[in-house]
């Protein structure tokens, strides 16, 4: 099915910001007075059970926008260290050619994202929606489709994340998931997602020539 209106998630999806987040989480949580994760831990997260980790922790939820927060800031240091994915700056380029309207939907600070994917790619996004609240990505998705003036229907949510594909189904769009991101590709799947792409540029099949 082609997809008029593609849009994005940035971390894991277009920026390789894992191995920097597995370099800098126990940073952040010891200066936040937590425990380091163990590697067990971060595996349970990777396959979509954070929750259990949260409970198992018993951190308040207050405190997760507060480290997010934290973490936003530090990736704003060290940008330098991100890059985009192989193929995701030609591959935007093919779609925004083919005549696919981009937008980007992301927790992430929109300084964080434009530093990673430069200014040449980011002048392709039609739309950026940026420091979203960990729960708020439904609402601002279903935003985003109405400002483009089309139904959620006829857009599609791309991300990595278990999370990504739940507000897409709030947001009542179709969702994307990418192999290559935070949460593994099995956990993605249990979710039914509408397309799976293994390679960045298996995204050009949304939008047909």
């Amino acid at each position: 099915m082609n997809y008029p209106l593609c849009i994005f998630d940035f971390d894991g999806t277009l920026a390789d910001s894992f191995p920097w987040l597995n370099g800098v989480i126990n940073q952040v949580m010891q200066a936040h007075h937590l425990k380091p994760l163990s590697p067990e831990e971060i595996d349970l997260l990777r396959a979509g059970d954070g929750q259990r980790v949260i409970q198992a922790r018993s951190l308040p939820f207050w405190r997760i926008p507060i480290i997010a927060r934290d973490m936003r800031r530090r990736m704003r240091a060290d940008a330098r260290q991100i890059h985009p994915f192989p193929g995701v700056a030609s591959t935007l380029q093919s779609l925004a050619d083919r005549g696919a309207r981009l937008a980007i939907v992301s927790s992430n600070a929109r300084e964080n994202v434009e530093s990673v994917l430069g200014a040449q790619t980011c002048a392709l996004i039609q739309r950026f929606e940026c420091s979203v609240p960990i729960h708020g990505k439904a609402r601002v998705l279903r935003r985003v489709s109405r400002r483009m003036n089309l139904p959620p229907s006829q857009a599609i949510y791309i991300g990595d994340e278990l999370r990504d594909l739940q507000a897409a189904r709030q947001a009542g769009m179709p969702f994307g998931a990418v192999s290559w991101g935070y949460n593994t590709l099995a956990a993605l799947q249990a979710g039914q997602p509408e397309e799976v792409f293994t390679r960045f540029e298996d995204i050009l099949t949304l939008f047909a020539s």
